[in-house]
């Protein structure tokens, strides 16, 4: 998850590459800023979180709807010495693909809550 080890390559056709999402702060002291680096993958630079909660993945949704949505975390991110200004990657499932997504989230499985999330906009 920290690194591009395990991601699968991706083609960089889709017209939403290089669009930022500023992650809000909801919960766990989550932030960061995810960019869409191809038509998989999303780059999240800056990320903080303090590691805790039950089973938190990055979710893909749409305008702030992330029950709806889906995982882009093979991993739960929760670890004991939390995130400080780390860049890490989401990837999307195969058979999912950029149109069913504008926006990101650091989503708390089991109780539906997002820590913080964001929608993609043009830099």
């Amino acid at each position: 998850m920290g690194g591009t080890g395990g991601m699968r390559p991706c083609e960089a056709t889709h017209p939403s590459i290089g669009q930022v999402a500023e992650l809000q702060t909801f919960a766990h002291q989550v932030s960061g800023t995810a960019v869409i680096v191809d038509d998989c993958t999303i780059r999240v630079d800056g990320f903080v979180f303090d590691g805790t909660g039950i089973n938190v993945r990055f979710y893909g949704g749409v305008d702030g709807d992330y029950r709806s949505g889906f995982s882009m975390s093979e991993q739960d991110l929760r670890r004991p010495e939390g995130y400080d200004g780390d860049t890490v990657f989401a990837q999307l499932p195969e058979g999912r693909t950029l149109d069913e997504l504008n926006g990101i989230s650091v989503w708390c499985v089991p109780v539906a809550a997002s820590f913080g999330d964001g929608l993609f906009i043009e830099p």
